[in-house]
């Protein structure tokens, strides 16, 4: 469920930077190749897309985020059950992402966790 769910999300997020925001070198270092250790990577520093520090990947990933809704994932292909856990990971993600936001911490390297249904994202606050 997890691999799926971070698959689904981890595109829309490529193609989400790809046409919002013109970095048309996303897709090939980020669309169907999103797992949790080349995330971390990215969320931390350790990769970076060309042209692009950690903080404005992080302040771009916190954008999609709040601007993703959990009716995107209602019309995927997914089974009922994991449809729903799917949801429910989405709305962890956005939870977490508005935490941190409303921290005012500024976009600082994050590291997540996977955690079934949730997913737990690590970051001095």
């Amino acid at each position: 469920m997890s691999k799926i769910f971070r698959r689904n999300w981890g595109d829309k997020y490529s193609d989400y930077l790809t046409k919002t925001k013109q970095l048309s070198n996303c897709n090939k270092v980020l669309k169907d190749q999103i797992s949790w250790k080349t995330l971390n990577a990215y969320c931390s520093g350790e990769k970076l897309i060309e042209r692009v520090s950690l903080e404005a990947f992080l302040k771009m990933f916190f954008e999609f985020i709040r601007e993703k809704d959990a009716e995107d994932l209602k019309n995927t292909k997914s089974a009922g059950t994991t449809k729903v856990l799917h949801i429910i990971s989405f709305m962890c993600l956005k939870l977490a992402g508005k935490e941190i936001e409303d921290k005012g911490v500024g976009y600082q390297k994050i590291k997540f966790r996977n955690s079934f249904p949730g997913i737990v994202i690590v970051c001095d606050l």
